[in-house]
C-alpha cells in the first residue's frame, strides 16, 4: 500500500507497477497494462485510465494516435482520469470508446498537436480544462447524451467545428 500523492505513487504510475492505496475507505487497485496505460479499478468494479505511459514527446515521436481500450483485463473502462494524457505533445488523434461516461479534469490538457477527438455517445461529462490548450484541435462532435462541459474544458482550442446536438450545461469559460 502506498500513500496517495506520494513520490512512490508517482513512480509506480509512471513505471506501470501494480499497487494499492486507500482513500476515504475505498481501495483502488492500480495496474500497468501491456498497452502502456496505467489504470485504476474503481470501487464500482469499473476501470479508469489513470496515466498514459507512452513516451510520446514531440521530438521523439512526430505523430501518435491513441485508441483507448474499452476493456482492461475484462474490466470495462468508464472514465479517463485527471491529467491522464496531459502534456503528451505528439498525440494527434484520440478515440474514446463506447462505455466511457466521464473525461476528468485536464485529461488531455496541453496536447497541442491533438487534431481529432472521437467521443462516444455514452459520454456524459467533460471535466474542467479537459482539452485546455489543445491548439491543434480542429473538430469535435459532442455526443447527444452529453450533460456537462466543465469550466475551460475547451479553452485555447481553435476548433473550426464543434457539433452540439443536445442540451448541455456549460460552465464559465467552457469554450
Amino acid at each position: 500500500t502506498v500513500t496517495p500523492g506520494s513520490e512512490a505513487e508517482l513512480c509506480a504510475r509512471r513505471d506501470g507497477v501494480n499497487f494499492k492505496y486507500s482513500d476515504n475507505d475505498f481501495v483502488y487497485e492500480v495496474r500497468g497494462s501491456g498497452d502502456s496505460f496505467t489504470y485504476i479499478i474503481l470501487p464500482d468494479g469499473t476501470a479508469e485510465i489513470a496515466y498514459c505511459g507512452y513516451n510520446v514527446n514531440y521530438h521523439e515521436t512526430p505523430e501518435f494516435e491513441v485508441e483507448i481500450p474499452a476493456m482492461v483485463e475484462n474490466v470495462p473502462v468508464t472514465s479517463i482520469g485527471m491529467y491522464a494524457f496531459a502534456d503528451k505533445s505528439s498525440i494527434t488523434s484520440v478515440t474514446v470508446p463506447e462505455g466511457v461516461t466521464v473525461i476528468h479534469d485536464g485529461a488531455f490538457a496541453r496536447c497541442d498537436r491533438l487534431y481529432h477527438v472521437y467521443l462516444p455517445q455514452s459520454l456524459l461529462t467533460i471535466g474542467d480544462g479537459a482539452f485546455f490548450f489543445c491548439e491543434g484541435l480542429k473538430t469535435v462532435d459532442l455526443p447527444e447524451n452529453l450533460v456537462t462541459i466543465g469550466e475551460a474544458a475547451f479553452c485555447q482550442c481553435f476548433c473550426q467545428r464543434m457539433g452540439i446536438d443536445s442540451i448541455i450545461v456549460f460552465h464559465d469559460y467552457s469554450l
